[in-house]
């Protein structure tokens, strides 16, 4: 399975950061979106805030190598942390 997207579904703040609720899209001819939540913790680190998320239950669905690498990029990319603190205001 090869996924095409993650969509943010909802957001919200904890003591040690973020849960977020999200749709890995699929891209295959059935349109497929596995729902999941990662959560994201935040902590500080020589003057700057670091990121660490967890898949849980939705790291099962990262069959190969591409999806891991695809999922990883997605989640650390700045766009993407600007989206959850977005969703919040």
């Amino acid at each position: 399975m090869r996924i095409d997207a993650i969509s943010i579904e909802t957001v919200v703040q904890t003591t040690t950061g973020y849960l977020v609720g999200v749709e890995l899209e699929l891209s295959d001819k059935d349109e497929t979106r596995i729902p999941g939540t990662i959560e994201i913790r935040t902590f500080f680190d020589s003057d700057d805030y670091k990121w660490h998320y967890d898949l849980g239950e939705l790291s099962k669905h990262l069959s190969t190598f591409e999806d891991k690498q695809f999922v990883h990029g997605v989640l650390t990319d700045e766009d993407f942390i600007g989206d959850i603190r977005t969703y919040l205001d």
